[in-house]
């Protein structure tokens, strides 16, 4: 029979696969690629491990005469004549320096500070007995003295709570569910009674988490030149150059 003229061809029909075959194997797919990534996460952290405990002996004999230097530096502060201490004063403390080399006594003084970790920073009252521990700790720390501009600009960038065992960034809901009972109902309560010294300076300071920095770029061994001026070095009281640091890490 011939075809008619015009009359359409039917088309030929195409292999198909079924649908749960096919979300079989899109599952299967996100499945290895799991798999990859959790297996290369394993990877490199038994690498690091590796790197942790296997160390040749020259690292663990330059780290006793690191802590050995430490406490003698200790020692000598200790000879010397106390800081003078003037009007208490809002001061900032940033951890520049891990714990590999540090004395037990630095390492306590820093976790008196709440400074567990590099390039963490918490607000400090600076007293006479302040002073002290900060002359101790001088070497692993860059401090000064905090003015309204830097206290706003780290409070509004960084400023973190605990609640249960989550950190939270700040807000005036958290401020005032936590330190409503002391008539502290908004950050900028809290910032009032931090450039103040107020009556609740020492619940503000519980109820702020140390605050995470930002790095230098290339690290700070680049940046502690050797210097007698104290402005030029990066290490120990930078007096109220402290704001243009807090700036470059916030």
């Amino acid at each position: 029979m011939e075809e008619k003229i015009g009359e359409e061809k039917p088309l030929p029909k195409l292999p198909t696969i079924p649908i749960k075959l096919l979300k079989r194997r899109k599952q299967t797919n996100k499945d290895v690629i799991k798999q990859q990534r959790l297996r290369s996460i394993e990877i490199r952290r038994r690498a690091h491990e590796r790197r942790k405990v296997f160390h040749r002996p020259a690292h663990f004999i330059a780290a006793a005469r690191k802590v050995a230097r430490d406490k003698a530096r200790i020692a000598r502060e200790a000879k010397r004549k106390a800081p003078v201490a003037g009007p208490d004063r809002l001061g900032i403390v940033i951890r520049i320096h891990g714990d590999s080399g540090l004395s037990e006594d630095s390492i306590r003084i820093l976790q008196i500070l709440n400074l567990h970790f590099p390039n963490t920073a918490v607000f400090v009252k600076v007293s006479e007995a302040m002073l002290e521990l900060l002359t101790v700790v001088r070497p692993y720390i860059v401090w000064g003295y905090a003015d309204l501009a830097t206290v706003r600009n780290i409070i509004f960038k960084r400023g973190k709570t605990k609640v249960g065992n989550k950190i939270h960034s700040i807000d005036n809901t958290l401020v005032e569910s936590k330190l409503g009972s002391l008539g502290i109902l908004c950050i900028e309560d809290v910032i009032h009674e931090l450039v103040t010294l107020g009556p609740h300076l020492r619940d503000v300071l519980g109820f702020l988490h140390p605050f995470k920095m930002m790095r230098p770029v290339g690290g700070w061994g680049r940046h502690l030149k050797k210097s007698q001026h104290p402005f030029n070095r990066l290490v120990g009281n930078r007096d109220e150059m402290i704001g243009e640091l807090v700036h470059k890490m916030v």
